[in-house]
């Protein structure tokens, strides 16, 4: 029992340590780029980007929310 516990804190901090870095890196981007440079609408790159799993995916939707919500 204590094992699955310690798995479940780990796992939310390595979560946790993923987001934060995706959000650095996106508001890095978001002050590097200008805005007239996303041609393709939100709603169709997230449909032509293959899915990623677990932690990849979770950092990609982020990504991707935060992305739409500037731009769209």
């Amino acid at each position: 029992m204590e094992s699955a516990v310690e798995l479940a804190m780990e796992t939310s901090k390595v979560i946790s340590a993923v987001r934060n870095q995706a959000e650095a890196k996106l508001n890095q981007l978001e002050h590097d780029e200008p805005a007239e440079t996303m041609t393709t609408s939100c709603r169709a790159k997230e449909r032509s980007e293959p899915a990623g799993t677990g932690i990849e995916k979770l950092a990609g939707v982020l990504d991707r929310r935060r992305r739409c919500a500037s731009y769209c």
